[in-house]
């Protein structure tokens, strides 16, 4: 069955055209394509879109509202307003995807139409991407501007915290920008988005707070589309694939896929009589003047314009839209026009078809306003540029143009008769900007042809979205067989504290399990512990069968398969529990509010969607979430990625409040492979973090307040709950704040041991380690020569040996007076469960008892705050993710234990469990940060 891809354009002029010209080259690959207009559009291409949809039977147009009254303009001036009323259709648009996505006849009208397998949607819509998403739909995010806009948008959190913006009042424009990476020698201030000329902080302009926010969520795309060529934009290139997990430039798209003319959308009658007046003029005489289908202009810079194009002495085209000019009337502009040049010199028309106009022989510069496809057309075509620029991404194109291609001139922030005259004469006789023109138009029509960067791209892009087409295909069969609606597994053992916590204020609770969980804790109602407290349950999404191995090569694959099925199962709850909750939960009021999972960033955006308050809370350490959101600028900065063999002590400086003594090393573990996908999930749900009314932390401001601090400001509200998994039990008599059995026979073996004497010994329930680890770990135990518990999964040694020879190795090196051996095989784990509950060690009574003098760790978070509630010593052996942070920080900052990451050498162990059992010093940091 072939791909079946909803092509979703932001409803203007020129973001349909350029999509439509990649729906052309979807079909013309063999793929389905259903094009999603506004009903606002959809009439205006009218019957030229049914014929093309006629010539095409893989080809249909559908609409939905955008959300405005059908007089509202829809012009540069209300581009915020159409950008929020887009949104404000998210509604009519899951709908329709929902359906499209699940009838095999589409929508009812589809003549056979396979349903849809893949969103591709403009960038400016992330909404969308995030639907598809939900729906288990794979959505790739189509930006329409230029690779270097979208990159200065990528930096301008960066250029804000820098300093580089906002400008000083009355700074000069031509200072240079130094802090978007590869622009830093041509760059200028005024050659940034207009936006930023008049904004104390970005927040503070409504268009470039979206703008740079939608340019931000596109790292939660699977892929990232860029109507651009390698050969134009290759520095810009480089440094956004650093933060997607996938980037295609494949342009320029009107050339490789060009859409037939009469489908191309304008509300503007083209005036076809200007080919036949071009006709009549010699080679290379015109000048072509165009400033797009949004820009607009008062009658004074019209009169400039024109008494520079009449000095400048060549005959131009001038397309006038008639909503250009403020009130003026189009007549009486036009009239201005031919009185002023006279009709041989000069032809004004309400639209022209500019791609027929611009290869014209007779046409030698193109006056444009610099927008992304004018300027794309016109280096295709070779013809020199004077830019105008008139707002967002114009600007940088502008300097583009001028600075970098040398294929026109940037006479931006100027409307004066005098440098009209003077930039057209330059551009039309100037021998060497043509001569760069025609040099960038050959390198195009080879980056367009057969083995070309952009053929070769969009092909990969074909092969990608028949790939994703494919699982999703996979994923919809299973849906449809109802084995897997899928949910996330989370950490439970911070949630019954928080939600006893709750109880105790005098809330209702309404705790969300996964099936799985709850048969694993015996199908015990929290009821038991309060009437105020029940339990719910859906799908994990897993076969009943299937282990939930904790392997963290599958990390990836559950979290995909998690946020793109659960939100189904979720959604369908969630209206439950808001529209009638004594249904669903026996008499409890409706629900008002949620507290999701950080790592499920779907629970915030489908609960703000149901007009439920979210709050986002991470069981991370706020060090690490701060790591995390510095990414972009450690990649901007040039930190990482590191390069084979790079030196790992190396300090890194571009997290804030870090630098004095942060290390390569200390990063989480998938910073040393930039293209983890792992490393991308996990940046993308902190940053979307600040999309929740509030982030909710495990920690305290005595423990990380410089990170809280710089955390804050990224948010829309912050609060740090200290210990909150450190008090006795938080669960009360009849509940159980754990779903596995917990062995306390080690308690008694505790019991029998000398004050301090013992070292405690958890990897948590994540981390693997080979044989050969196994015994350095067991030999430096041994010669440290204190009694110790250690906790050791079956599946903890990666070897062909069973846990029973494992423990009988600890107990014949250490001796059973010396050796605790703790079997476990379902652990807490913060992504996926195993399938079997048997022991687990009651971690908090045993850091508590007054036998344990050391604690070796993994410095998971929850560890490394129970030890430190604990006053225990720590030695730390991280794994992954944020535990390389935690553990420079026990050594570093709080000086309550020793880190021993990227070691595991049997005298390395023996020398630190002595050194954190026997040190005075570090044994009276740990007991003070209690």
């Amino acid at each position: 069955m072939a791909a079946h891809v909803l092509v979703f354009p932001w409803p203007v002029q020129g973001h349909i055209n350029c999509m439509l010209h990649f729906a052309t080259g979807l079909l013309g690959a063999g793929l389905h394509v259903t094009f999603l207009h506004s009903d606002h559009t959809l009439p205006a291409a009218g019957d030229d879109n049914d014929a093309l949809a006629a010539a095409s039977p893989r080809l249909r147009y559908v609409s939905i509202p955008d959300g405005l009254p059908d007089g509202h303009p829809r012009n540069a001036g209300a581009a915020v307003r159409l950008m929020e009323s887009v949104q404000t259709q998210a509604s009519a648009y899951r709908s329709l995807l929902a359906n499209l996505a699940r009838d095999p006849a589409g929508d009812g009208n589809g003549g056979g139409f396979p349903p849809v397998t893949c969103v591709v949607a403009d960038g400016v819509m992330p909404f969308a991407v995030d639907v598809a998403e939900e729906l288990g739909v794979p959505a790739l995010s189509f930006r329409t501007a230029s690779a270097c806009s979208f990159l200065a948008y990528l930096s301008m959190p960066r250029l804000f915290e820098l300093g580089e913006l906002p400008f000083p009042a009355g700074g000069d424009l031509d200072e240079p920008v130094r802090s978007v990476p590869g622009m830093d020698s041509f760059l200028r201030r005024r050659d940034l988005p207009g936006q930023c000329r008049n904004c104390t902080e970005f927040q503070n302009d409504p268009l470039l707070e979206m703008v740079i926010d939608f340019t931000a969520r596109s790292r939660n795309a699977r892929a990232l589309v860029l109507n651009t060529a390698a050969s134009m934009e290759e520095a810009a290139l480089d440094h956004i694939a650093r933060n997607m997990r996938d980037v295609f430039a494949i342009g320029p798209l009107h050339v490789m896929s060009p859409a037939p003319a009469a489908a191309l959308a304008s509300q503007w009658r083209e005036g076809d009589d200007c080919l036949a007046w071009l006709d009549g003029q010699t080679d290379r005489s015109v000048v072509y003047v165009s400033l797009g289908s949004l820009a607009v202009i008062s009658l004074e810079q019209f009169t400039e314009f024109l008494s520079g194009l009449v000095a400048a002495g060549y005959p131009f085209l001038w397309v006038l839209r008639p909503d250009m000019v403020g009130e003026s009337q189009h007549s009486d502009l036009q009239a201005a026009v031919m009185a002023a040049a006279g009709d041989s010199k000069a032809r004004v028309v309400g639209w022209a078809p500019q791609r027929d106009v611009l290869r014209h022989r007779a046409v030698g510069c193109f006056l444009t306003h610099a927008g992304w496809n004018s300027t794309l057309e016109a280096a295709v075509e070779g013809v020199p540029m004077v830019c105008w620029p008139f707002f967002v991404d114009q600007q940088i194109n502008s300097r583009f143009v001028d600075a970098v291609w040398r294929t026109g001139l940037d006479m931006k922030d100027v409307c004066d008769a005098g440098v009209v005259e003077k930039m057209v004469r330059e551009a039309m006789e100037s021998d060497e900007i043509r001569s760069s023109a025609q040099a960038l138009s050959e390198q195009l029509r080879r980056d367009v042809g057969d083995g070309g960067s952009s053929a070769t791209e969009f092909k990969r892009l074909v092969a990608f979205i028949e790939q994703l087409s494919t699982m999703a295909r996979y994923a919809a069969s299973a849906l449809d067989d109802e084995k897997t609606v899928r949910f996330r597994e989370f950490e439970r053992p911070l949630w019954p504290p928080l939600s006893t916590g709750l109880l105790g204020a005098g809330l209702h609770v309404t705790f969300l399990h996964s099936d799985h969980n709850l048969r694993l804790a015996g199908g015990d109602d929290g009821q038991l512990v309060s009437p105020r407290f029940p339990y719910v349950s859906i799908p994990d999404g897993l076969p009943v069968e299937q282990p939930r191995e904790r392997d963290v090569g599958r990390a990836v694959e559950v979290m995909e398969s998690l946020r793109t099925k659960a939100s189904v199962a979720y959604r369908s709850l969630l209206a439950s529990l808001v529209g009638d909750a004594g249904a669903a939960t026996g008499g409890f009021p409706p629900l008002t509010c949620v507290v999701a999972d950080g790592i499920m960033s779907f629970a915030v955006d489908v609960a703000d969607e149901l007009d439920v308050p979210a709050i986002s809370l991470r069981t991370d350490s706020t060090c690490a979430i701060m790591a995390y959101l510095s990414q972009p600028r450690l990649m901007d900065l040039g930190e990482f990625p590191f390069k084979d063999g790079d030196d790992l002590d190396e300090p890194v400086r571009g997290v804030p409040g870090m630098e004095s003594f942060f290390h390569r090393r200390d990063l989480p573990s998938q910073c040393r492979d930039c293209i983890d996908p792992l490393l991308q999930i996990a940046y993308g749900f902190t940053a979307h973090s600040g999309s929740a009314r509030a982030l909710v932390l495990n920690t305290a401001a005595s423990m990380e307040r410089a990170a809280l601090a710089h955390i804050a400001p990224q948010m829309r509200d912050t609060s740090s709950l200290s210990g909150i998994r450190a008090s006795p039990r938080h669960v009360p008599p009849g509940g159980s704040g754990s779903q596995w059995r917990e062995d306390e026979r080690c308690l008694a073996w505790l019991d029998g041991q000398a004050e301090r004497s013992v070292l405690y010994v958890s990897l948590g329930s994540i981390a693997v380690i080979s044989l050969e680890q196994f015994t350095e770990f067991l030999l430096g135990l041994v010669t440290a020569d204190y009694p110790f518990l250690w906790v050791l999964r079956p599946d903890m040694v990666v070897a062909r040996r069973s846990t029973t020879t494992l423990r009988e190795a600890v107990m014949a090196e250490a001796g059973k007076n010396k050796a605790c051996v703790v079997n476990l095989v379902n652990l807490r784990c913060l992504i996926w469960l195993s399938t079997t509950a048997v022991e687990w060690a009651p971690q908090q009574d045993v850091l508590r008892h007054r036998a344990v003098g050391c604690f070796l760790t993994h410095a998971g978070w929850n560890s490394t705050v129970e030890a430190a509630m604990e006053g225990m010593p720590m030695v730390c052996w991280p794994f992954f993710t944020n535990q390389q942070m935690n553990s420079r920080f026990v050594c570093g900052v709080w000086r309550m234990g020793l880190d021993m990451k990227d070691v595991c050498d049997a005298g390395v162990v023996e020398k630190m469990v002595r050194e954190a059992m026997e040190s005075g010093e570090i044994r009276a940091t740990a007991r003070a940060l209690p």
